[in-house]
């Protein structure tokens, strides 16, 4: 399906969903248009009030900001493999302290429940 907008003489083409269905057009006027785009510009804002209002306040989100701000890195190139090794290279630095005491407090309750006589037997 193709939307037609008809502007001043001029149409503008926008496509239509990507699924096989029959070629068809959707003559708009501009003034069908314009009701269209006011009718889903109010349904997007219902659906981004609580993001908004996040912005407004400030306030940080780990996982959106993270998906909104995203930039991929471009591994296909010799820059872009040295700026993701050297990335990687700091995640791992940022996160070594936790495996440390991770790997401690793993450690502890491994030697705890060996010695321990009431531990199933070949569970641990």
């Amino acid at each position: 399906m193709t939307v037609a907008l008809a502007t001043q003489g001029n149409i503008c083409l926008i496509p239509g969903p990507l699924v096989s269905a029959p070629e068809t057009e959707i003559r708009l006027t501009a003034l069908q248009w314009r009701a269209r785009w006011e009718a889903h510009r109010t349904r997007a804002r219902e659906w981004t009030i609580p993001c908004r209002a996040r912005l407004d306040r400030g306030k940080p989100h780990p996982v959106h900001d993270f998906l909104m701000t995203y930039e991929a890195i471009a591994v296909e190139t010799e820059a872009g493999r040295r700026e993701y090794e050297a990335e990687q290279h700091r995640i791992s630095e940022r996160g070594a302290p936790l495996r440390e005491r991770l790997i401690t407090a793993l450690d502890k309750l491994l030697t705890v429940a060996q010695n321990n006589p009431a531990a199933p037997p070949n569970r641990l």
